[in-house]
């Protein structure tokens, strides 16, 4: 769990089933992004997931990529030799941002609101969040 997500749950006291870190939310949505540009799709027809810490350490889970039913490294035009230099784009994005802009608050808050979204209409979305394990999990 991230750090400011669990000292976020501990000060307010809520069950740790309670709160939601946005994990590599943000992180899947930009690989998506640019898997759909470089293929010259939609984003919504990507389906590929980044796991773990966000940033240095987060990985690209490639072998379980698709687009709609077809695994995209069987996808015409698709080479495995595309996939590091995406993978390390995606990985520092954040600080690429940062030298820029100075901050990156304005894709997390946009991931966050459609999170909240998410779960206002109850849409039973599969994410890359995170959230705290209560014993016996």
């Amino acid at each position: 769990m991230d750090v400011l997500t669990q000292a976020f749950q501990e000060t307010c006291g809520l069950a740790p089933e309670r709160v939601i870190g946005t994990g590599t939310t943000l992180d899947t949505s930009r690989l998506r992004e640019t898997i759909g540009r470089s293929l010259g799709l939609s984003c919504r027809s990507i389906h590929a997931h980044v796991v773990g810490e966000h940033g240095d350490s987060e990985v690209v889970l490639w072998s379980s990529a698709r687009i709609g039913g077809t695994a995209l490294r069987e996808w015409p035009g698709w080479t495995r030799d595309r996939e590091e230099p995406i993978a390390t784009k995606i990985r520092t994005a954040a600080s690429e941002i940062i030298k820029r802009k100075g901050a990156t608050n304005h894709a997390i808050g946009l991931v966050t609101a459609s999170l909240v979204g998410y779960i206002l209409r109850d849409e039973r979305r599969v994410l890359t969040v995170q959230r705290r394990q209560t014993h016996g999990e």
